[in-house]
């Protein structure tokens, strides 16, 4: 009875191979089929051992690494998912507003769940907690948050985000160019209708020149939302989200600090 056996090796070069190697292959005796293991015993040179060690523990390592990055990604996602959905079924029973997900009386841990690469920091006796992300062009993509680089298409240079002594969000500002003004209202008309008023307001700046901009307002349940077409400069447009009460808090806070810092005089 005659068999053919053909043996099928590895395609790395002889030195990557490791000596006594397994190799099982595929045997027809009569038609039929079954597999044969035969031990093939090769040679290389002693100082590939190391290299190719290193080199498969790299490869390994990078690939769990990928893997626990994914896993951590997947799991964040999920949160964001959650976090997202309570938040627009407490958005529709409240009747409040909200800028790409964030809205007064959030937590940090809630913003930074959403936001991993908003840079917050911690409340303390003297100090609020305030979370922040800035627009930087030269950024890498470790750094960006994409949600953040924009608010109805536009370009957002800074959000800022202040939380009240409870730790919860009081207060959402954000910064972008001024002449997406009309831009901006139109879009927050069609999420939250038309603004409740519009009005122009005159400016003077450093050298005397007189201009005038426009400041749009929102009132919808206790959120309290103001479009400023001009702030600080003609090229700088401000947005803020707020609720009175938050404010209130945090006006209080303050005047108590200035109040304890006047004693230092």
């Amino acid at each position: 009875m005659k068999r053919l056996i053909t043996l099928i090796f590895s395609t790395l070069p002889v030195w990557g191979i490791a000596a006594d190697d397994l190799q099982c292959n595929r045997v027809f005796p009569e038609g039929q089929q079954r597999e044969q293991c035969v031990t093939v015993t090769l040679t290389r040179p002693s100082w590939a051992d190391e290299d190719l060690s290193e080199a498969v523990v790299n490869r390994m390592a990078a690939k769990q690494a990928e893997q626990a990055k994914e896993a951590r990604r997947g799991a964040l996602e999920t949160q964001r998912e959650v976090l997202k959905k309570r938040l627009e079924a407490a958005t529709n029973k409240s009747n409040a507003m909200h800028l790409k997900l964030l809205k007064p009386g959030m937590t940090v841990a809630d913003v930074k769940t959403i936001y991993p690469k908003m840079q917050c920091s911690e409340q303390s006796q003297d100090e609020l907690s305030e979370c922040s992300y800035m627009h930087t062009p030269l950024a890498s993509d470790a750094w960006k948050q994409e949600e953040l680089e924009t608010l109805a298409g536009i370009a957002v240079t800074v959000w800022s985000l202040s939380f009240d002594p409870a730790g919860r969000l009081a207060q959402i500002h954000i910064r972008m160019s001024s002449g997406a003004f009309d831009e901006l209202v139109k879009a927050l008309s069609v999420k939250y209708e038309k603004p409740a008023k519009v009005t122009v307001r005159s400016y003077q700046n450093a050298f005397g020149a007189k201009f005038q901009g426009r400041e749009a307002h929102w009132n919808k349940g206790t959120s309290i939302l103001d479009v400023d077409e001009y702030s600080g400069s003609r090229d700088v447009m401000a947005i803020t989200l707020s609720t009175r009460a938050g404010a209130d808090a945090i006006a209080k806070f303050k005047a108590r600090d200035a109040k304890r810092a006047a004693k230092d005089l």
